[in-house]
């Protein structure tokens, strides 16, 4: 028989043990709602060193035991977007590794989150990376994570490698999975899209899965619409039911004529419409100042710029009113409600980044729903007879790639082509 002291001694540690848990996992909420306060006031001013940013991300992690963590915890840390900048980014797919083992909806999420999250690393796609998603489309609970709160992060996971070809059926059935009503199943479609359309090319046959995600969008806006303070997210999937409706997605935009845009100001005056590009390759360059890669990429659209020179080829660079100028200042200039302040900033930013290729605003969004950006940076070809031809192009990449389908279309439509 057990001594009362040994059964009250088991109780105190069980209770313990249970308080600590408890503890543990609301600190990481108390530690993420800090850090978000903390994160609003380094940038209230706009944007900081790398450094600063750094230390705050590493500070709050610091807080936390990653090896006590679960995958819910893992996940609430995900949201902010900070494992990626944190020194502890091993120890976390570490943790992920051990917590992916379980057959429930857990191991599911840390199955997804480190896919998500070991795009970073800078290998390409290990073969361990294939065999998760794998193991993730094949998961038990995998239908039951897409039902729940968390149902983005299995597709955000999917969304970072080139799924084979034998992953079609499955991905194509994960539409029937989404609760239609969630804020989270409808913020899940744009990459869930781009999932499906790698693997399914006929249009025709994406038809049913784009309407069903179409309806998708359309009940979380409805339930966005009827929360307090959702304005932004409401927002968001408009334009996602919008861009779900263009002809990107309707398959009416490779191998079709270009789609309208209105030229609301343009750096070079002669050019009032994309019609007067006709009879050139004309590359389509969406971007805006606030985008980091964009600006990133200036160096590699210059260089292509200049290989075309006194060539039938034309780069435009298209963006829309942002309502603010980033990078010609040290702060953030705003022009909100002033186009005409922004149209006239825009030579002096051309100026200051060395852009010597044309820049249009569009009365169309720059996340342009027919061209199906949904991020920028994003390329598109047009050929000389004003139809588009190759699109999701980044100007980032090696030119070498988009000087082959350049010059494939200068030799099409007998344009000299420069010597290599």
């Amino acid at each position: 028989m057990k001594s009362r002291r040994w059964i009250v001694g088991v109780a105190l540690i069980t209770a313990a043990t249970l308080v600590a848990a408890s503890y543990r996992a609301d600190d990481v909420a108390k530690v993420m709602a800090d850090y978000v306060v903390k994160k609003d006031k380094l940038f209230e001013n706009g944007s900081v060193k790398a450094d600063m940013f750094e230390k705050l991300v590493n500070e709050t992690i610091a807080r936390m035991d990653i090896k006590t963590m679960s995958a819910n915890d893992v996940a609430l840390v995900n949201r902010q977007g900070i494992w990626p900048n944190a020194k502890a980014f091993p120890d976390v797919l570490a943790r992920l590794d051990e917590l992916s083992d379980t057959k429930d909806a857990s191991g599911a999420l840390a199955l997804s989150i480190s896919l998500e999250l070991s795009a970073w690393l800078p290998e390409p796609p290990t073969e361990k990376r294939k065999a998760n998603a794998q193991r993730l489309l094949n998961h038990p609970a995998l239908n039951e994570l897409l039902h729940s709160e968390n149902c983005e992060a299995p597709i955000t996971g999917l969304s970072t490698l080139t799924l084979p070809n034998e992953a079609h059926d499955r991905v194509m059935s994960l539409v029937d999975q989404f609760d239609p009503n969630r804020i989270e199943s409808g913020s899940a479609m744009s990459s869930y899209w781009r999932i499906v359309t790698k693997l399914e090319k006929d249009p025709a046959k994406r038809e049913p899965i784009r309407l069903k995600a179409l309806k998708i969008i359309q009940g979380a806006t409805a339930t966005a619409k009827s929360k307090p303070g959702q304005e932004k997210m409401v927002s968001i999937l408009e334009k996602m039911a919008v861009r779900m409706d263009g002809a990107d997605a309707k398959g009416g935009l490779i191998g079709h004529k270009i789609p309208k845009m209105d030229i609301l100001w343009a750096s070079d005056e002669k050019l009032k419409s994309f019609e007067d590009l006709k009879g050139k390759v004309v590359i389509l360059d969406f971007w805006a100042t606030w985008c980091g890669p964009c600006v990133a990429s200036f160096p590699n659209v210059k260089e292509l710029k200049n290989h075309y020179e006194g060539y039938d080829v034309v780069i435009v660079g298209i963006t829309s009113v942002q309502g603010n100028i980033i990078g010609l200042d040290p702060a953030v200039i705003d022009t909100k409600g002033d186009p005409k302040k922004e149209f006239g900033l825009m030579p002096e930013y051309m100026k200051k980044k060395e852009i010597d290729w044309k820049v249009v605003f569009t009365k169309q969004d720059v996340f342009n729903p027919d061209f199906g950006v949904s991020g920028i940076p994003h390329v598109a070809i047009i050929d000389p007879a004003g139809v588009v031809r190759y699109g999701g192009l980044h100007p980032g990449e090696d030119n070498a790639k988009k000087i082959k389908l350049i010059d494939g279309l200068l030799k099409e439509f007998n344009l000299k082509v420069p010597a290599n």
